[in-house]
């Protein structure tokens, strides 16, 4: 018995409980934005079926850790350590047998394996036959490995009702290279994302605001989706609004002399530097604008991203600025650090593989407007 005549037994199992809380909300408020408000009192009752005590109790060891400040009338904020905390100390990699021997994704399992000896987290692969991973499989598969384990899905990536109930319960997951963005979970990119991102983001940046696009010719929709989605991501980082009519779809049109005329001559407005979605694009834009007369760099500026081409003629390629991707290594460097360490999302949780930016000369910072 203790001094109030309770038994300890129950003061044990109040602490226990609010410590089990307190781990599920630090994995949780990982995926939180710095400033954003934690689920009511309520809610959180209603959500892992505990007490109020058991509640304020957890939270109270949250706020002692200075992950979270709450407030009288805002209540309950996450502050911006609370995303620097590490969880996972064991990693799942899981990875579909039908690309499990392809160099890309042993390059990407070697960046997996040199992070985690880095950080001392135990790892081990599965291979998997279904796409996307069965659920009762993955049950199975989640009774074997030590509750506090993070997943990393190669190509791969469990239902979206899955992830959104482990995402509830406070689970690390990040999925490397996935066609479709999830909402439900980190991902880490290297599909032309990262370099459309980091060449706009470029251009935004030395004051460019009305930046023309033109999209992917000849190639497939995932590829088209990928690169114009990380157009947007700078767009909506930099809070600049993007044009519509300085968007140059090539599955609707041919990409000849013709077109690039009324999209470099658009007057509402008339861009000052144009993304292409590949070095293709990229060089026979610059020849159209040699054919039409307009300077490059000095009136318009020029930019590709992704998809190396070395058959490209050598007088067009060297003078393009272009933002290629990193190797597949790196993805396995950042999956670790999204599981065990810290980074920052760019929108929908979506990580960006670095990038190799190569200056040609062909961008600078937009001419004076005229008054």
């Amino acid at each position: 018995m203790n001094q109030r005549g309770q038994p300890a037994e129950r003061s044990y199992s109040l602490q226990s409980k609010a410590g089990e809380l307190a781990n599920a909300l630090r994995r949780q408020i990982r995926y939180y934005l710095p400033g954003s408000r934690l689920p009511s009192h309520r809610e959180l009752i209603e959500q892992f079926g505990v007490s109020l005590r058991v509640v304020r109790r957890a939270l109270e060891m949250l706020e002692t850790d200075g992950l979270i400040e709450a407030r009288s009338r805002s209540g309950v904020r996450v502050l911006a350590q609370a995303r620097l905390q590490p969880t996972a100390r064991h990693l799942v990699v899981i990875l579909p047998r039908r690309r499990a021997k392809e160099a890309w994704c042993q390059s990407i399992l070697l960046g997996v394996d040199r992070q985690a000896r880095h950080h001392r987290v135990d790892m081990e692969v599965i291979v998997c036959e279904a796409n996307p991973c069965d659920v009762d499989w993955l049950e199975r598969l989640d009774r074997k490995v030590p509750p506090s384990s993070g997943w990393a899905f190669v190509d791969t990536a469990p239902t979206e009702d899955v992830l959104a109930t482990w995402r509830q319960e406070g689970r690390s997951v990040v999925l490397i290279d996935q066609p479709v963005a999830s909402h439900q979970a980190h991902m880490v990119s290297s599909d032309g994302r990262g370099a459309a991102f980091t060449a706009t983001e470029r251009l935004l940046l030395l004051g460019h605001r009305h930046v023309a696009y033109v999209g992917i010719a000849n190639s497939d929709i995932s590829q088209l989706v990928s690169r114009f989605h990380g157009f947007q991501l700078a767009h909506q980082r930099h809070r600049v609004a993007i044009q519509e009519s300085l968007i140059l779809d090539t599955r609707r049109e041919d990409l000849n002399l013709e077109s690039l005329r009324r999209l470099i001559e658009s007057s509402a407005p008339r861009p000052t530097a144009i993304l292409t979605a590949n070095q293709d694009i990229g060089c026979r834009t610059l020849a159209a604008c040699e054919k039409l007369g307009v300077p490059v760099p000095g009136r318009l500026s020029v930019a590709s991203c992704g998809m190396r081409r070395r058959e490209l003629p050598a007088e067009w390629l060297d003078r393009l600025t272009r933002c290629d991707e990193g190797p597949p290594e790196e993805l396995g460097h950042l999956a670790v650090e999204v599981l065990c360490g810290v980074h920052s999302s760019i929108g929908a949780n979506l990580l960006l593989a670095p990038i190799q930016w190569q200056d040609h000369g062909s961008v600078e910072p937009p001419p004076p407007e005229p008054r």
